[in-house]
């Protein structure tokens, strides 16, 4: 390893020593070791599941065309998180910070990329290489050291074959992380989810009679025994209601004068016409002596 190579790695601790990430205060404190063991098990059954759920929230949005051609966002429900679900949550979220924040050591960098130059094609040698792992090595110093893996080398000499720019290694790299990035998108918004107080229940509909005064209430009972009362006084001694309904006089005389014009042409309903007529006159001639002109009593 030549002196150019060594004093790049000295300039690259030094930068690393000044950009770290502070863990957050409010998550518990997780060393790195503890942290690979944290993330190492399976969560919970409730957190996993409440995890595939804020996984949903993050995939787009469905909709779907109206009838007039207008686009129509599908409402999403909110996720469903227990309260208890914020001390595990809050533990793996900061064993995930810990991992994403450390940073690779400077040798581990410089040897990692000396190890991936001998596994692609048309890498560089000589001087050219000690150069080509110093720019390198400075460009992504500040990739998680989880990024800088034996087997993130043989995936990224696989996928890119030849010695890779920048360019290429970068985003090849990144996707070593991707699944621990989206791990700690989910592990946040379950945990705003679980913080976020719950919603109250919709009330129950009242009826207008619960709604009601105690005074209302009391003048509605009035107004029923008033209205029983005055019924009561219409009903005669042999219990039939002296109230008659009025006839429908206008109907009546029209089927008269109906029937009337069929009984004159001496057709072959003149007969069942004839006795429909009668009964008709019979029941005007009753009326007659019934109620009054406005056919109430």
């Amino acid at each position: 390893m030549s002196k150019a190579v060594v004093g790049a790695m000295t300039v690259i601790r030094s930068a690393m020593s000044t950009s770290a990430t502070p863990a957050s205060s409010a998550l518990p404190a997780v060393s790195l070791d503890n942290a690979e063991e944290i993330l190492a098990r399976e969560p919970s059954a409730p957190l996993a599941m409440a995890l595939r759920l804020a996984g949903k929230l993050n995939a787009p949005q469905e909709s779907y065309v109206a009838a007039n051609g207008e686009t129509v966002s599908l409402r999403r429900d909110p996720l469903p998180a227990d309260p208890e679900l914020i001390p595990e949550a809050q533990l793996r979220l900061a064993a995930n910070a810990a991992v994403l924040g450390a940073r690779v050591d400077p040798i581990d960098l410089i040897q990692w990329l000396y190890r991936l130059a001998q596994s692609v094609e048309r890498a560089p040698v000589g001087d050219a290489l000690d150069d080509a792992v110093r720019r390198l090595g400075d460009d992504l110093r500040d990739l998680p050291a989880y990024c800088f893996t034996e087997a993130s080398r043989r995936a990224i000499a696989r996928e890119l074959v030849f010695w890779p720019s920048f360019a290429k290694l970068d985003p090849a790299l990144r996707k070593e992380t991707a699944a621990l990035e989206a791990e700690r998108r989910h592990l946040e918004a379950v945990i705003v989810a679980a913080a976020a107080p719950a919603l109250p229940a919709p009330a129950a509909p009242v009826s207008a009679a619960r709604s009601r005064m105690p005074e209302e209430v009391v003048a509605v009972q009035a107004r029923v025994r008033a209205f029983t009362a005055e019924m009561a006084s219409k009903i005669d001694r042999e219990g039939k209601p002296t109230l008659k309904i009025r006839p429908a006089y206008n109907d009546r005389e029209r089927l008269i004068i109906q029937y009337e014009r069929i009984v004159q042409e001496r057709g072959p309903l003149a007969a069942a016409a004839q006795t429909r007529l009668d009964a008709l006159l019979e029941q005007r001639s009753k009326d007659s002596t019934g109620p009054s002109d406005d056919g109430w009593s």
